[in-house]
């Protein structure tokens, strides 16, 4: 079996994946039939992620440091980082990026939601409805 997440080759008996710690999810005894028969049955998945990128420029050597997440920032900085944060979410001055990926493997990036064609939104949206209920 291979971890969807990491595309590690993973034991069959295995709950989660050791290498990215996803949980693995199994396939079915139709599924599988029909894999060996050559067929598939077309899923939609939708996994959402929120990431953040943080720069800091030291003012001293002028080189620049990048974090993933306001924790991996140094702690005297966090209390300036977060109001500038909160700042730029309410003067609408973030930046967001809708990045899908289809069956085949293509990828698209949106700048927005409305970018997106119409049957894409509505996953999406339903998608955004689900994860915040």
């Amino acid at each position: 079996m291979t971890c969807p997440h990491c595309q590690l080759h993973v034991p069959d008996e295995a709950a989660r994946c050791p290498n990215c710690g996803q949980p693995l999810q199994r396939t079915g005894l139709f599924r599988r039939l029909l894999g060996g028969l050559g067929l598939t049955i077309p899923t939609t998945r939708i996994r959402t992620r929120v990431t953040m990128q943080i720069k800091i420029r030291d003012p001293k050597t002028g080189q620049v440091r990048v974090y993933g997440s306001l924790d991996e920032a140094p702690a005297d900085l966090r209390g300036p980082i977060e109001a500038a944060t909160k700042s730029a979410v309410e003067s609408g001055a973030t930046t967001t990026k809708i990045t899908v990926t289809d069956p085949s493997g293509a990828t698209r990036t949106y700048a927005s939601v409305e970018e997106m064609p119409e049957d894409l939104r509505r996953i999406y949206e339903q998608a955004q409805r689900e994860r915040k209920s």
